[in-house]
């Protein structure tokens, strides 16, 4: 009564002293009544090594919840060495009385193969007793035993019956495994309102995980109306319980300015928070910043050493992005080598583009030993997954017969799916391929409506080609005036032959505008980069006001 002040005045010194008394006489309630107030530092001063000894003494009278708390003890090793060995002795002589929270530690052992062979049969049938008697921490995790089927056969329905029981004794963590289940449709018809419910109830409860989970069905807006402002503050309260994936999360939201406003140093301390504690997404995050100098001043050196933390967690675009940085250091002359590394990392998990890359570094052989038929096998592995850079390598490759057998067919195979998937080169060149007709039927209209596509994203050799479909009037009517917007377009990316047709143009006047001036000028770009028609047409203005040459498609 006076541990409690049930009837008096609350003193734990008080009641230290009733206790003596009845201690004295071998009573065994008393007893552990002494070693808990040494426990809590009660009354007396707080000692693990007396609260051992006063349960001990009660314990062996067979005091049930001293020889569970001894067991315990032993467990943790306060106030006496740690042994597995005489925990699960003590747990056994309690949890055999059915003291439940005994036999809920007792199934911990089994569980975790302390002091016994590891059981999760066991473990579950000790869980089970300490659930029946309606031990929370018990009925959670035979919940958790069902959910994964271990010691028991699988099964999402009794998994949520034993999380609901402890979810509606207030159990946070149970609550949040509800909500998963509802979100999921493991064992329930598949909810995200009831999901957001059960989240709520157990963020609430100051659970991190939940308040977590809260923040993405709010920022979602699943089985709640989407609010970033909302899921900031979700994730704001996880974050600061030191919740990792909320810490990203929450950089997240700062770094796009998504319920908050945007700020690169916020995020940056985000990210930094949940790196510090090797989280490879974060760190790869802090890479990321680093080398665009976003919140803090830009670093090469540092965004390496950020992406190499991640990347060496097996983190794929971590690998990706650092691969990146040495394919792109001029400076290194071990680069090459470490940028394959890297890549092949990435590409041996499916990453697309680094199957690409690797396909490249072997084809051009930079870090590796040159070898056609191993670029070849790896932009197929890209190619058949639909990775467009590489069906369009594919393409050329059987084009030019490198490490395969020559095919047009198979070249405009390729080229088609590249081209579908909107690959400007690929268009480019299909287009060719049907003017001439080589691996396909040949088709002005078709070749002609790859061209345009081509043409209007920017492709300056499909607009020269499409200059001299319009000039020579090949499957469409013949106009020097659309003949000379094309060359133009493509003159002005520094495609040196739109540059000498253009000029000829401008000298011969065909499409209405004849200028000297702009066809010099246009004449001597061209001839200056090399081209020896220019060189020629020039040469021959000194004795000839005219030269003409056939005009040809061009790949």
């Amino acid at each position: 009564m006076y541990t409690t002040g049930q009837g008096v005045d609350q003193s734990y010194k008080e009641a230290l002293q009733f206790f003596k008394k009845a201690a004295e006489k071998g009573f065994a309630p008393a007893q552990y009544g002494i070693g808990a107030l040494h426990l809590k530092g009660q009354g007396v001063d707080q000692s693990d090594k007396k609260a051992f000894q006063w349960f001990k003494r009660a314990a062996k009278k067979g005091f049930t919840k001293a020889q569970h708390d001894l067991g315990f003890m032993f467990f943790e090793g306060k106030g006496i060495d740690q042994s597995d060995e005489k925990a699960l002795h003590w747990f056994k002589k309690a949890a055999e009385k059915n003291f439940p929270q005994a036999q809920f530690n007792l199934g911990l052992m089994y569980e975790k193969g302390r002091g016994v062979p590891k059981s999760y049969r066991k473990a579950v049938q000790w869980y089970k007793k300490a659930a029946e008697k309606n031990f929370t921490l018990a009925q959670l995790d035979l919940g958790r035993m069902y959910y994964h089927g271990q010691g028991v056969e699988q099964s999402y329905q009794k998994a949520f019956q034993w999380f609901n029981k402890a979810a509606k004794k207030g159990s946070a963590k149970a609550q949040c495994n509800l909500a998963v289940m509802y979100k999921k449709g493991e064992g329930v018809p598949q909810s995200y309102k009831r999901a957001a419910q059960w989240f709520k109830k157990s963020a609430e409860n100051d659970f991190a995980q939940a308040q977590f989970n809260l923040g993405l069905m709010y920022e979602k807006g699943r089985g709640v109306p989407k609010s970033y402002r909302k899921a900031v503050q979700w994730y704001r309260k996880s974050a600061e319980k030191n919740f990792t994936s909320a810490q990203i999360d929450l950089g997240r939201m700062y770094y796009t300015g998504q319920g908050v406003p945007q700020s690169y140093q916020k995020a940056f301390q985000w990210f930094n928070k949940a790196a510090q504690k090797d989280s490879a997404k974060a760190q790869y995050n802090l890479g990321v910043m680093y080398k665009k100098g976003e919140g803090i001043p830009q670093s090469y050196e540092k965004a390496l050493q950020w992406f190499k933390k991640a990347a060496e967690k097996g983190f794929t675009r971590a690998q990706h992005d650092l691969g990146v940085m040495y394919f792109e250091d001029k400076e290194d002359n071990e680069s090459d080598q470490k940028a394959f590394q890297w890549f092949k990392k990435a590409a041996e998990k499916g990453f697309l583009q680094d199957q690409y890359n690797l396909g490249i570094m072997y084809s051009e052989g930079r870090g590796v030993d040159r070898s056609d038929q191993k670029a070849f096998q790896w932009f197929k592995k890209a190619a058949e997954k639909g990775f467009s850079d590489a069906q369009y390598e594919l393409g050329i490759i059987y084009f030019k017969g490198k490490g395969v057998d020559q095919s047009d067919q198979k070249a405009c195979s390729w080229l088609t799916k590249a081209a579908k998937r909107g690959n400007t080169e690929a268009q480019f060149f299909l287009g060719t391929m049907y003017l001439k007709g080589k691996g396909v039927d040949q088709s002005d209209q078709k070749g002609l409506q790859w061209l345009k596509k081509a043409a209007k994203k920017g492709s300056a050799k499909a607009q020269y080609n499409l200059g001299v479909v319009y000039e020579i009037g090949q499957g469409v009517p013949q106009s020097y005036k659309k003949a000379f917007q094309w060359y133009k377009k493509a003159a002005e990316k520094n495609l040196t032959q739109a540059q000498f047709n253009l000029g000829k143009m401008y000298y011969n006047g065909q499409a209405g505008n004849q200028s000297d001036e702009k066809a010099l000028q246009w004449l001597k770009k061209a001839a200056e980069k090399g081209n020896k028609e220019a060189k020629i047409f020039l040469d021959q203005l000194q004795r000839t006001p005219l030269y003409k040459k056939k005009k040809t498609i061009q790949f």
